[in-house]
């Protein structure tokens, strides 16, 4: 049993004749005879009765079509909530990312989302706070750093990357590589100025924290990651495939073993929209980003 064959059924029944029917359907007399003929046989019972006066159902025929009409309504109705649902993913999603963050994600987000929801259109504006998103009310944010408490946000852990003091190899060679933490303050040092970090201090492996004076400070992560590959210092940065980005960019991690810490972004969605059909989609690439990275799996955060 066909949904075609119930559509003919109702139709044949409604207009009175096989030539109505396929007026109405877009079909000869002779397929829509064919479908009722090939339903008769597999229930092995008539369905209708022709007369001059049109068509009319038999017992099994009324029975089947009392039935079909709900199947066919609850198909219609189906096919109308998933169109208005890939309707309603158009239009303007907000997206509030903080200055600095790596462009290689946020142009590889917005590429998943255009292929999902080609009828989207991603409006980004720059902010890194609660303020901020006061602000521009997005309707999705990008953040960098410690999560954002208080239960107005659904949070999804984008991205991990170690952070590590970097310089350009060409300027190492040149001043030579420093060998202690008391050799880093012969250098110039840039810092930037991430949410949740202090720009005067470099994060050590055992926990603790060294005192700095960097000439430079920046929110701009790639603004400073483009001064360290000219040779003008060196600054603590993310570092990874994700996060290069300056063309033709040779840089090398210095002290890794004792300098370092851990880059964090989340994906934040405003509790208050987290139903609505455009979030709804976000939610959906978040998730499957998410599921691409097994590391990412026990963090114990997720919309």
């Amino acid at each position: 049993m066909e949904l075609d064959q119930l559509r003919t059924l109702i139709a044949v029944v409604d207009l009175g004749s096989y030539s109505a029917a396929g007026r109405q359907l877009g079909a000869s007399r002779v397929t829509l005879r064919a479908r009722l003929d090939t339903l008769e046989q597999e229930l092995g019972a008539p369905l209708l009765i022709s007369s001059n006066q049109g068509s009319t159902p038999t017992a099994t025929g009324r029975w089947l079509l009392e039935r079909a009409r709900r199947v066919v309504e609850e198909v219609d109705e189906l096919a109308r909530a998933a169109r208005e649902l890939h309707g309603e993913v158009r239009g303007e999603l907000r997206l509030m990312i903080p200055v600095g963050m790596p462009p290689d994600l946020v142009s590889g987000f917005a590429n998943l989302m255009r292929t999902q929801y080609p009828e989207l259109t991603l409006c980004v504006v720059f902010g890194d706070s609660l303020e901020a998103a006061a602000a521009h009310d997005p309707d999705f944010i990008f953040h960098l750093g410690p999560p954002w408490t208080g239960g107005l946000y659904r949070t999804t852990l984008v991205a991990r990357a170690p952070l590590q003091l970097l310089g350009a190899r060409a300027y190492l060679e040149r001043r030579g590589r420093p060998d202690s933490l008391e050799a880093i303050g012969e250098h110039p040092l840039l810092a930037w100025d991430m949410p949740g970090s202090d720009p005067l201090s470099l994060p050590l492996a055992n926990g603790e924290a060294l005192a700095i004076a960097p000439w430079f400070i920046s929110k701009d992560a790639h603004l400073l990651r483009a001064m360290v590959a000219r040779g003008e210092g060196l600054a603590l940065l993310p570092q990874s495939d994700a996060t290069r980005g300056v063309p033709g960019e040779d840089l090398e991690a210095v002290l890794p073993e004792q300098i370092g810490a851990q880059f964090e972004l989340r994906a934040l969605i405003p509790e208050s929209r987290a139903g609505s059909a455009r979030c709804r989609a976000v939610s959906e690439v978040m998730r499957w980003i998410r599921d691409a990275q097994p590391h990412l799996q026990d963090q114990g955060e997720g919309p």
